[in-house]
């Protein structure tokens, strides 16, 4: 009996650990930051036209229209990177390649707020370094309280 306690007992714990990765990955900030893991070649030609807005949540919104990417990764071709161009980015490190995005131009999360971002008006459901965007793509930043807001 005592095995089959420390059993389920390991197979909860692997169980409440993938939930907690699936949560923040959910929040589409808990992403591959370049020099990670990138996943791989993708096409060369450049990514043109991207627009980048950012709602600081303060009152403050900025705006950028003429984006260019380049290179070869998916790290390279992504919302991060767009992003990257324009702001300064702040994450946490969780090692093994995957980072939590907690802050742009020194607005970071707190307990009350966090960063989440949308591509085309759509939620993204995957992180920051894992879109691979396209050209004429618009991205969206906002710093709220509401989970998809």
């Amino acid at each position: 009996m005592n095995k089959n306690y420390k059993v389920i007992l390991s197979l909860a714990c692997f169980v409440a650990g993938c939930s907690v990765l699936l949560v923040l990955q959910s929040f589409s900030v808990f992403s591959v930051i370049p020099g990670g893991n990138t996943g791989g070649n993708v096409d060369t030609d450049p990514i043109t036209n991207i627009s980048l807005t950012v709602n600081y949540g303060n009152g403050t919104t900025r705006t950028w229209t003429t984006i260019t990417l380049t290179g070869t990764t998916t790290a390279d071709r992504s919302v991060y990177a767009a992003t990257a161009q324009k702001c300064s980015m702040s994450y946490d490190d969780y090692g093994g390649g995957a980072y939590f995005i907690t802050g742009i131009d020194g607005q970071l999360q707190n307990s009350t707020h966090f960063w989440q971002y949308y591509v085309n008006g759509k939620y993204a459901s995957v992180g920051a370094c894992a879109y691979v965007l396209h050209s004429q793509d618009t991205i969206y930043w906002n710093f709220t309280t509401n989970y998809y807001g």
